[in-house]
């Protein structure tokens, strides 16, 4: 039995039933007379209604209280629901006594469910108020409201009593079956333990098998129900709902959250459905069986539908059980119909539908059972399952057409035992299906997404001929590539482009409505299949177009007109009465019509075309261009059609054509003239007369009427026509008495002229404006119009009533009506009005002051004088007088000309303006500004003032019409103050500074600088007089200051003076001892609005350089030593050897001129090398090694760098030392008598230059010019140097510059050349006057643009460049060799036999038999 605890629980149970007795509350059964008839008040209370009787097993039932072994038995049986007590809550209160929350509704449960009903249903807080009538009464117009957990809990209560509630037990007796339930919102169980909804009442009845099933309609409305929980291995028939018996669930999604565990015969949504209707159902979770299971419900039976129901994202464990059946949707299916459904599940070993018996995607056995439209995905089957099928796991009977499988069949690891297919598992040999799409065919439109999957076979039975079929069973696969298919036959593979494979499922359907008895039988609608944007198939509505007849004079007319619609996809096929198809909700869907007439048959469309609702209504289609219309897919199947009727007819107007003549005549003023209109027929007969538009007084307008025959002689039963005319403004066409709503009369039409229409509004204004562009000058022309010249011509037509016509078509007939229009005019032309060519004019006379404002210099000036230009409309108006007039004299002057008649006098039409400049008023504004000037010299003047004169001009013309036109003329004084204030001071807040400038050197003058000091910037500041506010009256007032020095020594930047640190007089300094400099430079502040007017500061600077100074910067010992006499004993003479004075000196000085630090000098050397002798001289180590080498192998020479320093605390000093050996051997062997030999000439060898023609005798020694220029270098914006100096720039010259940015090494004074614009020249340079070549530094490396002496590497070769700077060509001898030099390039030749036939070596230099000739005055 269930899991209540009834020992622990037995007080509890006493107390509900006491409370219950105090309530009034039944606890015995009812008597048979009360039983027979049952009573439910209605909300209102007024009215009853009869239910069913209750079952006897419900009379028969008693409160059955446990036994002690009973009690002994569950003692200790605790299990979930005792938790489940805990969670949703005992109904107890604190003295132990059973509580309700409304007793009225409370469904108590002790008599509902007698005895062990408790182990279920204990704590179990169900409320039944919504059966209160209140929130409705059941029927499908006013469903019970079911808005709460607890109304939920409550109809589960309801359902296990039978779907009824006795008198006696509740406020709400009666029967509840087949009664209709709505849910308001989505519900949150909250996670309790959920007992379905028609379950058992008790264990006793679960053990029997005796359930009380939910026999109603339940709506979920398209909400939600979610997080319950159900641990129940021992129950069956299990879910939300527990047995459906004749029931109907739609509209409803369920989502249970947790794992559902149940014993047998179990689904999400209801473990059993009987005679029922599933619809429109989404379920979700995870379901663990050991018996028959289904993601939806576990077993179907007795005509049961599911219809448009998914289950997704829905795992089954059945466990290993073998005569079980597992199903997406349902178990078992058996006389039953499931189509339209979704099945969506897993991949993984512990999220898929798996068991042990027979498994499928849709269910797991079908029996009797049709299955249409189905879709799965996911995977199916596991190890061990005795058979497994895409959608039917073991078969027995029933169809199976439109199906697709998307998803994996598992392996059930049972080798040759094994029974799986793609679309069916097995099946036994008593049972057979067949295939095709003929009658009495099973199979069909089955596709799985891969061929392989085909190919693997639809059935997996083993059976032989169960997977053999023809192209006839389209069994194939789609296209994951495109939107095409392909059907299989056996091992061949047949690509079908010709339709999507949408259309395939569609025809599909199409198929199965047409053919299938077993779908009529059923109520439900079936999907249809419709292309996405992409041409995918998705869920489409049925669209049929109906046949289109039609009946006229008694006679019936059938497919009298096309009509044809498509869907707004590109992918949609057009349909037609004979081709159905469907379209997807929301798509736009065009229909275009046609009459299929002929030539004695013609129909016309009454209305637009329309569709059906859901109600079956017809809604009318959108008109659309181009003669369609269109409507948007509902979520429904329609029906497209329209209604045609056939037309024709045949009608005259007596007479056919008529004619208005209008005349109107102009008189007296021609912009304003009487008019007088006349209205003719053709044959002349006054019709009517307008003076000035009015009617004249005594007569009428004229009737003018026309009579429509129809057919011969109006011999129809109704000759009503409609009369219209084309230009309803050219003629008035008036209403008939007899007139319907629609317009149709049998009486004749009467007409009226429009005088006021556009035909002669428009010639009227063309002739008009005629007239005005040639200023009225000439009457209109007497020109007739109308009659189809420029208008004037209208047509009455006559139309039948369709209804009365031939045919049912209107006939017409059309009278032409003509109209012509003529003006005479008989006007005067009259003066109509004067202008003048401006209305306003304006002067300005101003008095301009300029120059200084305490003397200005003062002038007036007025505006020129202006022209006014008279005109008069119209010019050539009867004139009889012209005068021109001012109002105000003293303000301007007006000069014109008079009309004296008859064309005669002066020029009248223009008159000359002039403002008058010395009149009073003037002058008062004047003195006015001057008295206030006289207060404070400094303030602007700004007297101003304005005055008005009217100018006006008169004309009268012979008529007695007088036109004036005026001129405003306005005179405005204004002062115009140019003057300017004049600074008449500058005052200065220092007039002298002192600048000290101390350059640290690390070593000797020309040494790397450590340090400058003394360079920091100092301020000056200065003010203006006056000094006045910065305000408009006192400007303009120039308050800038120039700032300047008088020398480049010195820069000033609003007033910060700051020394240049190399400027010019440093720079000198530097150049020699002492290296001290002094200077002064004059600092101005000028005011820019008066520049004579300045301050001056001087500023003093003084220069020193704290440095170390040694009387020579090389020393160079060139020693000789000379061995002479027996070489035995020869005799050893040095030259060169003698020592050589170096003195050092520290600067700055001291005042009186002593050193600084004078004994603190450090001298330091070498002295392996050098030694220092007792009075300061250094001297060279005869007997150093190095020199001892030397003297050991010829040719006895040998050369030694070394250095001497020489340091103070701060500076060093470095004075390079060159030691130079050389001996000659001429001593002699004792025997060869004293001999001198031939050593001592062996220095001349070669010396003869016999044959060699020299141009010049060059040596490497450059002469500097005496005395050199400094000044500033500038720099371009296109990076050239230029060169000033005083004042000066030099050009198309050479200069012997200082240039302050060489670098140490480089030279700091060199020629430099300049072209004629002043641009410093680099590169090679041609001198035109005697076309010598020069090369200048084209390096930006502090040094460009000085000019080459000397031996210079360039572009691959050597060059000479002399001292003066000219390049050498020829021979010449330079250092004592003698060097060819190209006499057109310039280029050192090398290596190689000259041009005249000499041979010079790889260094240049010119060789005889291999010996460098030395020149003869080196030797």
């Amino acid at each position: 039995m269930g899991n209540w605890n009834w020992h622990k629980n037995w007080k509890l149970l006493a107390a509900g039933l006491s409370f219950l007795a105090v309530l009034g509350t039944p606890l015995c059964g009812l008597t048979e007379a009360s039983a027979q008839k049952r009573i439910v008040p209605d909300p209102d209370g007024t009215s009853v209604r009869t239910v069913k009787p209750l079952q006897a097993a419900r009379i028969s039932e008693r409160i059955i209280l446990p036994s002690s072994s009973d009690a002994e038995a569950d003692g200790d049986y605790e299990t979930e629901n005792e938790s489940f007590q805990e969670e949703t809550g005992e109904l107890q209160g604190e003295g132990g006594e059973l509580q309700a929350e409304s007793a009225s509704n409370a469904l108590a449960l002790a008599p509902l469910f007698a005895g062990p009903a408790q182990d279920f249903w204990s704590g179990w807080n169900g409320d039944l108020s919504f059966l209160d009538g209140s929130r409705g009464d059941g029927t499908e117009e006013k469903p019970y409201q079911i808005s709460t957990r607890e109304h939920l809990m409550g109809l589960s209560i309801l359902a296990a009593g039978g779907m009824e509630i006795r008198k006696g037990e509740g406020t709400y007796p009666g029967d509840y079956s087949g009664a209709w339930f709505e849910l308001t919102r989505n519900l949150d169980l909250g996670g309790i333990p959920w007992i379905p909804i028609g379950f058992y009442e008790n264990e006793t009845a679960m053990q029997a098998k005796n359930g009380q099933a939910f026999d109603g309609h339940f709506n979920g409305n398209g909400k939600t129900i979610s997080n319950f929980r159900m641990y129940q291995p021992g129950w069956t028939e299990a879910g939300l709902f527990g047995i459906l018996e004749n029931a109907v669930v739609e509209n409803l999604t369920v989502q249970p959250g947790n794992i559902l565990t149940v014993k047998d015969t179990a689904g999400i949504l209801a473990g059993s459905a009987e005679n029922s209707v599933i619809r429109d159902v989404t379920v979700t979770g995870t379901l663990k069986t050991s018996g028959t299971v289904g993601g939806l419900v576990g077993k179907l039976s007795e005509s049961s539908i599911v219809e448009n129901c998914t289950a997704d994202h829905v795992a089954i464990d059945a466990g290993t059980g073998k005569e079980i059946f597992i199903g997406g949707i349902a178990g078992t299916a058996a006389e039953s119909l499931v189509a339209d459904c979704t099945v969506n599940t897993g991949d993984s070993l512990s999220a898929r539908i798996q068991g042990g018996g027979y498994v499928g995607g849709i269910t797991g056995f079908q029996n009797g059972t049709d299955i249409y439209n189905v879709h799965v995905m996911g995977t199916i089957g596991g190890t061990g399952s005795q058979s497994i099928g895409g959608v039917t796991g073991k078969y027995a009977s029933g169809k199976m057409k439109v199906a697709r499988f998307e998803g994996e069949i598992a392996s059930s690891g049972l080798g040759s035992a094994s029974r799986e297919g793609t679309f069916i598992g097995t099946r036994d040999p008593g049972f057979h299906f067949r295939y095709g799409t003929g009658e009495g065919a099973d199979l069909a439109y089955l596709f799985a997404d891969k061929e392989e999957k085909i190919a693997a076979g639809i059935c997996g039975s083993g059976i032989a001929d169960d997977n053999r079929y023809s192209y006839d069973a389209h069994i194939g696969f789609w296209n994951s590539r495109d939107n095409f298919f392909s059907l299989i036959q056996g091992q061949n593979r047949q690509i079908v482009e010709t339709r999507y494979f949408y259309e395939e499922l569609e025809n599909g359907m199409l198929h199965v409505i047409d053919t299938e008895d077993a779908v009529r039988n059923f109520t439900f609608a079936p999907d249809h299949f419709a292309p996405n944007a992409l041409g995918r198939p998705v869920r489409g509505y049925l669209v049929s177009v109906l046949q289109i007849d039609t009946a006229a004079n008694v006679q019936n007319y059938y497919d009298v007109a096309t009509l044809t619609a498509r869907s707004e996809s590109v992918y949609g096929r057009e349909l037609d009465k004979d081709n159905r198809g469907a379209v997807a909700p929301g798509d736009v869907v065009t229909v275009t019509t046609a009459p299929k007439n002929t030539d004695e048959e013609k129909y016309q469309m009454d209305g637009v075309p329309t569709y059906t609702d859901e109600d079956g209504k017809r809604q009318e289609m959108a008109y659309k261009t181009g003669g369609t219309y269109s409507f948007i897919m509902p979520e429904h199947d329609t029906e497209l059609s329209a209604v045609y009727k056939k037309v024709a007819a045949s009608v005259r107007i007596e007479p056919e054509e008529y004619l208005f003549r209008v005349v109107q005549e102009r008189t007296g003023d021609r912009k304003n003239p009487s008019v007088t209109t006349e209205v003719r027929d053709g044959a002349g007969r006054l019709l009517a007369r307008y003076l000035n538009g009015e009617l004249d007084p005594g007569t009428k307008v004229q009737d003018v009427s026309f009579e429509a025959i129809v057919d011969r002689e109006n011999d129809v039963e109704d000759e009503a026509v409609a009369w219209s005319v084309d230009d309803g403004d050219l003629i008035l066409l008036k209403k008939n008495p007899d007139e319907d709503s629609s317009g149709y009369t049998r009486q004749s039409a009467s007409i009226e002229l429009n005088l006021n229409a556009d035909f002669f509004n428009r010639i009227i204004s063309q002739e008009e404006k005629e007239q005005a562009d040639m200023q009225y000058r000439y009457p209109i022309p007497d020109t007739v119009y109308g009659n189809g010249t420029l208008g004037g011509l209208a047509v009455l037509t006559a139309r039948t009533r369709p209804s009365a016509s031939f045919e049912g078509k209107p006939a017409a007939a059309n009278c032409r009506i003509s109209v012509t229009f003529q003006i005479k005019d008989r006007t005067n032309v009259a003066a109509e009005g004067a202008s003048l060519n401006k209305t306003g004019l304006s002067f300005t006379v101003t008095r301009i002051l300029s120059g200084d404002r305490k003397n200005p210099e003062e002038r007036m000036t007025v505006t020129a004088p202006e022209t006014l230009q008279a005109a008069f409309s119209p010019d050539y108006f009867d004139k009889k007088d012209v005068q021109w007039s001012v109002d105000d004299e003293t303000v301007i002057r007006v000069n014109a000309g008079t009309y004296e008649g008859a064309g005669s006098g002066t020029d009248y039409k223009n008159a000359v303006i002039e403002a008058r400049k010395d009149t009073k008023w003037i002058q008062d504004i004047m003195e006015s500004d001057d008295a206030v000037y006289r207060q404070d010299v400094y303030r602007k003047r700004d007297g101003s003032g304005t005055r008005k004169a009217v100018v006006t001009v008169t004309a009268d013309d012979t008529l007695g019409n007088r036109q004036t036109a005026s001129c405003e003329v306005t005179v405005q004084f204004r002062t115009e103050d140019q003057t300017e204030i004049l600074p008449e001071a500058v005052i200065l807040n220092q007039n002298e500074l002192e600048f000290t400038i101390m350059e640290e050197k690390a070593g000797g003058p020309l040494s790397e600088t450590t340090g400058m000091y003394g360079l920091e910037p100092k301020q000056l500041s200065a003010r203006l007089l006056p000094g006045l506010a910065e305000e408009t009256v006192y400007e303009p007032y120039n308050r800038e200051l120039i700032w300047e020095s008088s020398d480049p020594a010195v820069t000033v930047t609003d007033g910060k003076v700051t020394p240049v640190q190399d400027g010019a007089w440093i720079q000198e300094a530097r150049r020699s001892a002492p290296y001290h400099g002094e200077k002064e430079v004059t600092i101005t502040a000028r005011a820019a609005g008066n520049p004579e007017t300045l301050a001056s500061c001087l500023v003093k600077l003084t220069y020193d350089m704290e440095c170390l100074e040694t009387t020579r910067k090389e020393l160079v010992f060139d020693m000789t030593l000379t061995k002479t006499g027996p070489r035995r004993n020869p005799v050893l003479t040095w030259e060169g050897t003698d020592g050589q004075e170096i003195q050092a000196k520290q600067y700055p000085v001291s005042q009186s001129g002593q050193q600084e630090n004078e004994n603190k000098l450090v001298w330091k050397t070498d002295d392996k090398l050098l030694a220092f002798d007792d009075e300061g001289k250094i001297f060279p180590l005869t007997d150093a090694d190095w020199i001892t080498e030397a003297m050991k192998t010829y040719p006895y020479t040998a050369e030694k760098q070394t250095e001497v320093t020489v340091s103070s605390e701060k500076q060093t000093e470095t004075i390079n030392v060159t030691l130079k050996f050389k001996m000659t051997d001429r001593t002699y062997s004792s025997s060869s008598g004293g001999s001198s030999g031939s050593g001592g000439s062996s220095g001349s060898g070669g010396g003869s230059s016999s044959g060699i023609t020299v141009n010049g005798t060059t040596t490497s020694a450059v002469q500097a010019p005496a005395g050199s220029v400094t000044g500033t270098w500038v720099q371009d914006g296109a990076g050239r140097w230029l060169f000033t100096s005083e004042g000066r720039t030099y050009a198309s010259e050479w200069a012997y510059i200082h240039n302050p940015y060489a670098k140490e090494g480089q030279e700091s004074t060199s020629w430099f050349r300049f072209d004629e614009n002043g641009h410093m020249q680099t590169g090679w340079f041609q001198d035109q006057g005697d076309g010598s070549w020069y090369y200048l530094h084209d390096q930006s490396d502090g040094s460009q643009g000085h000019m080459y002496t000397g031996w210079r590497f360039l572009d691959g070769s050597w060059y000479y460049f002399g001292a003066d700077g000219r390049m050498a060509a020829g021979w010449h001898w330079i250092d004592g060799k003698c060097y060819y030099l190209d006499d057109s390039s310039g280029r050192m030749l090398a290596d190689r036999i000259t041009p005249d036939g000499y041979t010079v070596d790889s260094s240049g230099a010119w060789t005889v038999d291999g010996v460098v000739q030395i020149q003869p005055d080196s030797v």
